[in-house]
């Protein structure tokens, strides 16, 4: 059985369970579910024995436990489970973390025993046949897609004939809304099928899979496209692979995520997948994509995207307050000058415009602290340190040294600008006050505020570093089509809608 419930969680019925390289036990039953927030769980049944483990039906080695809070190395390579399903399919179950049971049930005329392991699966391996509406075999013409539970942008587009061709020549005619990335080889977005009952949720589909094996995570620069497209961390559920017959499906079963209720375009930094402003720009900002994602995929081998942009995803979950937001953009911020300083190079075809030539002439600095640390040692040696011990002196001498070491070097508040500077993204007044304050949550400064303006003030910042890191993406990237600017404070109405120039500057600052 492949059943499908109305909360949009999998279950399949299994029949024949196997530990590998065991010998096969005639009575077993079982059950494979998959949900959104509880990943991929499952529980077999072994009718007739009080305990399989030791037997010849279950040589699995004794897995020592890592202790809490620790991890350990799992064997991918190899099932810790296979089945059937009632099709007769296969399916594997790895890196599992089960606990098994034993019953014996006592009656007046009889007695019965039985086992069971249940658990988790980090990988839930199963062929679907084609005939099977659970296989969404038609949903994209792409033969490898990811599921993920996002916005694909359907609001503002037209709904678009695909013809898919199954293995017997049989065209099939659908209405998908769907985005191209790239043509070749070929990859898009594709909005989530109705029958899938995850909504809002798309795939992310591939003419060339990105990835060899089952039990193998591919695409991550894909990933987190779809992800900075959303304004948040994309959960990607599942793979499907098609074959000959049937879709192998993939269940990624770490992840757990919350299903929305209602979309949150106030994520998103482009008028695209959802509010109103995508009915106006939605169009536009498609023509840009192709280019964008491309640009994205290749600058994501020299900085991690997902890294630098995380705290800010986590940031904007419905959950999160004010005072945690804006320190969590403090820590985007600091991890984006990170990887900006180990990437650069090979980002800028000229010299960063950050490298001025004070910090560049070693000499000049060298000879700083040079006079500097004579001038400290004259300090000890003076009547001002003779109530001094000679331990004192030295530490006194070493601490002072060290900043002596530090006082040449840029303030951080200066290297934060380094990112922006070098893409040539302005800094306005508003911006360098926000830079200037943006550990004022991270040390609790300010914690506790009550007064409106106050409040006000920390949204602003946050919004002002947020909008800051997103156009130093899309300034990277070479996007110079519209963006949503939620720094912006207008009197009425919703966040203006600006465009990206090239050279960083916008068309709002262009005026200015």
């Amino acid at each position: 059985m492949f059943n499908q419930h109305e909360d949009g969680s999998h279950e399949i019925t299994l029949h024949g369970i196997l530990c590998p390289g065991c010998d096969v036990y005639p009575r077993t039953s079982g059950v494979l579910r998959w949900r959104h927030d509880a990943g991929a769980t499952f529980e077999l049944n072994f009718a007739g024995i009080n305990s399989l483990i030791g037997t010849r039906f279950c040589r699995q080695p004794h897995r020592e436990s890592p202790g809490v809070g620790r991890f350990t190395e799992t064997d991918l390579n190899n099932p810790d489970w296979v089945a059937e399903t009632d099709d007769g399919t296969r399916v594997a179950l790895y890196g599992v973390d089960q606990i098994p049971t034993s019953t014996q049930i006592r009656g007046t005329s009889d007695n019965s025993v039985s086992c069971s392991f249940k658990g988790m699966a980090l990988f839930a391996v199963v062929d679907i046949p084609v005939t099977r509406l659970f296989a969404f075999e038609n949903s994209t013409v792409e033969g490898y897609r990811m599921f993920f539970a996002g916005n694909t942008g359907h609001r503002h587009q037209r709904s678009q004939e695909v013809n898919f061709t199954d293995s017997g020549g049989t065209v099939t005619t659908t209405m998908r809304c769907s985005t191209l990335l790239a043509e070749s080889p070929r990859t898009s977005l594709v909005a989530g099928d109705a029958l899938v009952k995850c909504q809002p949720s798309g795939w992310l589909g591939f003419e060339t899979a990105p990835v060899d094996q089952d039990c193998e995570i591919g695409a991550s620069a894909e990933q987190s496209f779809v992800s900075f497209l959303n304004g948040e961390k994309v959960p990607f559920y599942w793979a499907d692979r098609k074959q000959d017959g049937a879709v192998r499906r993939t269940y990624f079963g770490w992840v757990r995520a919350k299903l929305k209720d209602h979309e949150e375009p106030d994520h998103q930094p482009l008028p695209y997948l959802g509010g109103v402003e995508a009915f106006a720009f939605g169009d536009e900002v498609r023509s840009y994509l192709p280019a964008f994602f491309q640009k994205y995929v290749e600058r994501y081998r020299d900085f991690d995207f997902t890294a630098a942009l995380h705290p800010l995803w986590t940031a904007l979950d419905r959950d999160s307050v004010l005072q945690d937001r804006l320190a969590l953009a403090s820590v985007s911020l600091e991890r984006t000058l990170a990887l900006w300083n180990k990437s650069k190079k090979a980002n800028l075809a000229k010299s960063p415009e950050s490298d001025g030539r004070i910090w560049n002439n070693k000499a000049l600095r060298r000879s700083l602290r040079r006079i500097l640390k004579d001038a400290l040692i004259d300090f000890v040696k003076s009547e001002s340190c003779d109530n001094l011990l000679d331990t004192e002196k030295l530490e006194f001498q070493r601490v002072v040294t060290a900043n002596i070491e530090k006082c040449t070097a840029p303030p951080n508040s200066a290297k934060l600008k380094s990112p922006f500077l070098d893409l040539g993204i302005p800094l306005s007044p508003d911006d360098e006050e926000a830079l200037g304050q943006r550990n004022t949550a991270l040390h609790g400064r300010n914690c506790g505020a009550s007064e409106l303006a106050a409040i006000d003030k920390e949204a602003e910042y946050f919004d002002r570093l947020r909008m800051l890191i997103t156009k130093f993406v899309l300034r990277l990237c070479d996007y110079s089509g519209p963006y949503i600017d939620y720094a912006s404070r207008p009197t009425s109405g919703n966040f203006t809608v600006d465009r990206m120039k090239p050279g960083g500057t916008t068309d709002s600052e262009k005026t200015a």
